[in-house]
């Protein structure tokens, strides 16, 4: 914990990975793994970090604009709906949305493979195999892709993996158990790269389209990022994994990810060869009725700080917790820099909000000083920003930080997202940057409304 004028007292897995997404400098690596969601391809509507809700616009310490919340650029599904909380189960395209991904400036490199995840479902007998195009490649269950010049693509073990040298995309076609809770292939599909992937952050995954024609298939999706100390962002690699599952059990989990803050995706064409084959492919069993399941979170050996149901943020390396009850929580690196998260109810506004905020800081650190407040529109969820950046001196040294309030109007409920540290001495610096830009963005994927 950084000095404060009051006193404070800091409180006190997996298998064999596929894959390192954790790559200094911007290397994201292909290899095996056992779950594909739909990810990415140019005219088919997703972008994976377009998917992510922007609150990092407009924020002068930060280098990449992220200006898209996860509803744009997804005009082209007529299912598509702004409240992603209940979306139209039913709709007449069967087709599904596009998913951008940023890419790495440098060329991708091959990783290792691990073993898929299992099957659940080795009982039902073997669909006949259908005819396949020319050019095509062969994921299994009837699900093919048939690969457009510049890619590269191998499969193994039932794994597919398809790359240009910038983009990365894996996917695999599972037997699984019909209705079956989607958390636990996407899991099993986390468990193959996570504990080698150094720090990494996950947003929740939240149920993201569906469609009922010609076949039932639902989808789930999340969000995820590698910590880089090297950049100003704080991340090294973005990607998204994207889960259908049709309702007769068939699964595609379909993963794309490049180095944070470049932005590609796979050819129309090769996309639409994959989704297609995969609605298309023969039954593996009797159909069952899908139901939406709730947003959940991912386990990982980079614990998340929950601060309030699923929302919080994965301490950045160096950081500890300090305190977590609830509805709040602090995290620090013991000397010179504290994150804190706070829960506020019965919100009048954002000058309601940000107004706690400032009191929690001034009988912290005070006496401070507060610059300009910046305010910024609402998100696609209807969640109001302000923030304010203050100085004050700590225990003898020159300290400073921010506050940013979001505040949901519909449940008059806020989260307070904060940070202190102690100016750089030399240079006057604020330091530890990435790693403050990594756990503020943690912090802020990890909600759209404010329950």
């Amino acid at each position: 914990m950084i000095p404060t004028t009051a006193t404070t007292t800091p409180a006190a897995t997996t298998t064999t990975a596929r894959r390192t997404r954790l790559v200094a400098g911007a290397a994201a690596l292909v290899a095996a793994g056992t779950l594909l969601g739909a990810c990415g391809l140019p005219g088919n509507g997703f972008q994976v970090i377009a998917e992510r809700a922007d609150r990092t616009e407009d924020r002068g310490d930060r280098t990449e604009d992220r200006t898209e919340d996860r509803t744009e650029d997804r005009t082209e599904d007529p299912t598509d709906t702004t409240d992603t909380t209940a979306p139209d189960t039913t709709v007449t395209d069967s087709s599904l949305p596009p998913i951008w991904l940023p890419v790495p400036d440098d060329t991708v490199v091959p990783g290792d493979t691990v073993p898929a995840i299992p099957a659940t479902d080795a009982t039902v007998p073997v669909a006949e195999p259908v005819a396949v195009p020319a050019g095509a490649v062969e994921v299994g269950h009837g699900v093919v892709v048939v690969p457009s010049p510049g890619w590269t693509v191998t499969v193994e073990s039932g794994v597919l993996a398809m790359t240009d040298g910038t983009v990365s995309v894996q996917a695999q076609v599972l037997r699984r158990t019909a209705g079956e809770d989607p958390s636990v292939p996407m899991q099993e599909y986390v468990d193959t790269f996570d504990a080698t992937s150094g720090t990494i952050t996950y947003q929740p995954a939240r149920f993201t389209w569906s469609t009922t024609e010609p076949v039932s298939i639902d989808r789930y999706s999340l969000w995820y990022s590698t910590f880089d100390d090297s950049v100003a962002t704080g991340r090294g690699v973005d990607g998204g994994i994207h889960l259908s599952r049709r309702d007769d059990g068939l699964t595609l989990v379909y993963d794309v990810w490049a180095a944070a803050g470049v932005v590609g995706d796979l050819p129309t064409e090769m996309y639409d060869s994959l989704w297609n084959s995969f609605v298309s492919a023969p039954s593996i069993g009797a159909p069952v009725v899908l139901s939406p399941a709730p947003t959940f979170r991912v386990s990982s050996v980079s614990t998340p700080v929950i601060v309030d149901g699923i929302a919080g943020l994965t301490p950045a390396p160096g950081f500890g917790v300090v305190s977590n009850e609830a509805g709040s929580a602090i995290v620090s690196n013991g000397s010179d820099f504290d994150v804190e998260v706070h829960t506020f109810t019965a919100v009048a506004d954002t000058v309601d909000a940000l107004g706690r905020a400032q009191q929690i800081v001034a009988d912290t650190f005070g006496p401070v000083t507060f610059a300009d407040e910046l305010t910024y529109d609402a998100d696609a969820f209807g969640v109001q920003r302000r923030s304010i950046g203050w100085n004050g001196n700590c225990g003898g040294s020159s300290c400073g930080g921010t506050i940013d309030v979001f505040v949901d109007p519909t449940t008059a409920k806020s989260y307070a997202v904060m940070a202190e540290w102690l100016w750089n001495p030399a240079d006057g610096s604020a330091p530890h940057q990435p790693a403050w830009n990594f756990m503020w963005t943690s912090m802020t994927d990890s909600f759209d409304q404010i329950v």
